[in-house]
């Protein structure tokens, strides 16, 4: 008998599909089309979670790198803060002291504001100039730009009142290319290393100091620094009787055999040197003196080094503004350092905490502008803020468009380009050390 294969269950049975085949078939149109739909609302929700998560992350991170800008803008400027107007025993006298340096001017007619670490009155009394400082003239709120143009014309910041301070900025002698408009100026004087005792009295001709040689730090005829002090540099000689600032002349050292490895150095004052000579000095220092190099340091904003000067390169990262600090220790053609601190930051805003009472007790009793201050000695603390912005643009992130940094309201630019940067606002208040009071209870 022939092979007969058995039905096919699958086939239709009086026209209609078995029980098998129902459980069998394959996916409807309309199935496959809601699967799809509900996967692509999932990928959609995890790529916008993935998108979120990163910006957050991207913005997260560059916030922290604007805090720690901050923080290192702000340790630079609390340092030199705190130690300007430091001048050993001799910190708060008002007599029985001179500076030396050419061009140093009087308390009635300011010189160099280079040199003002010591000034008189053309009498007897002195007074020690550790900050000065000069506050942009704008409106309230001043309007920002990604593009400011660099002011070199003096008007543009507020004329000093006080007495004994150089009233007109010398914004050339600050920084030649000029600073950013719409931010403040600040000028410290102070020691820029530690004291150097005398091995022994002071003569006609020099003072003979026990210094160290700075093998990895060199003055700019190459030698290397004794204790910080090169041909050249301010110096003040104080005791707690005198001081007097000067400029070195010669620096002659002889190696001391046995430890400690210091040398003898013998500080000049030539009849050739900008100090002229040493036998005008009246008084003399003994073992108990010290010697300190000196420093005026000015803080301004400005360009970046790697700014792009025009709008039209308005995608690039490198058009923002930094904090600058040119330090100036002795002769400007060859001891000025011009140091850039932190980029992206935009403004820096100083206000002064004056101590106005007749009998000086340290405690501030009002915050003013430079302009408004009438007396540098009576600021015992300044007041610091900062503008910073990001590095790079926010594109999906909505962020400010105004800040107000140290009581100074800003707007952004209307451009897209202006507004997408996030920006914020630092403020740290500082005391002036060589200032504070000791009232006993």
């Amino acid at each position: 008998m022939p092979f007969q294969p058995k039905p096919n269950t699958h086939r239709l049975i009086s026209g209609r599909f078995s029980p098998l085949a129902r459980f069998q078939s394959g996916l409807s149109l309309i199935e496959l089309m809601i699967a799809m739909v509900i996967g692509i609302f999932m990928s959609g929700a995890m790529i916008a979670s993935y998108v979120a998560s990163k910006d957050s992350f991207r913005r997260n991170e560059q916030l922290a790198g604007l805090q720690q800008n901050a923080r290192i803008a702000f340790e630079s400027l609390n340092f030199d803060t705190r130690s300007s107007g430091m001048l050993g025993c001799f910190t708060g006298r008002t007599t029985q002291g001179i500076n030396t340096i050419a061009g140093v001017g009087t308390v009635a007619a300011p010189g160099d504001i280079r040199s003002r670490f010591l000034v008189s009155d053309g009498a007897a009394n002195v007074t020690t100039f550790g900050i000065e400082g000069y506050d942009f003239d704008q409106a309230s709120p001043y309007t920002l730009s990604n593009y400011p143009t660099l002011s070199t014309t003096a008007a543009n910041w507020r004329t000093n009142v006080a007495v004994g301070g150089v009233n007109t900025i010398p914004i050339a002698t600050i920084n030649a290319l000029g600073a950013a408009p719409g931010s403040d100026v600040l000028v410290l004087r102070g020691p820029s290393g530690g004291p150097v005792r005398l091995s022994a009295v002071s003569t006609l001709t020099n003072l003979p100091l026990r210094t160290e040689a700075q093998s990895n730090v060199n003055c700019p005829s190459g030698v290397a620094k004794q204790s910080g002090l090169c041909v050249g540099s301010y110096a003040v000689a104080a005791s707690c009787a005198s001081a007097r600032v000067f400029q070195v002349s010669q620096v002659v050292s002889t190696a001391v055999t046995g430890p400690p490895p210091y040398n003898t150095t013998d500080i000049e004052h030539a009849g050739t040197g900008n100090d002229g000579s040493l036998t005008s000095w009246a008084e003399t220092y003994d073992s108990n003196a010290e010697v300190f190099p000196l420093q005026t340091v000015f803080y301004f904003v400005a360009r970046s080094s790697n700014y792009v000067s025009t709008a039209s390169n308005a995608n690039s990262l490198n058009n923002g503004m930094s904090l600058y600090r040119t330090i100036v220790s002795g002769d400007p053609a060859t001891l000025t350092q011009v140091q850039e601190l932190i980029e992206n930051v935009e403004s820096m805003q100083i206000t002064y905490g004056r101590d106005t009472t007749a009998i000086p007790d340290g405690v501030v009793d009002d915050y003013v502008s430079a302009h408004q201050v009438t007396n540098w000695g009576q600021v015992v603390s300044i007041r610091m803020g900062l503008l910073l912005r990001s590095a790079d643009r926010e594109v999906n992130t909505a962020v400010g468009t105004s800040a107000t940094v140290n009581g100074q309201q800003f707007t952004f630019a209307s451009t897209a380009s202006d507004r997408q940067y996030d920006r914020r606002a630092f403020t740290t208040t500082v005391a002036l050390r060589n200032k504070i009071q000791f009232v006993a209870p």
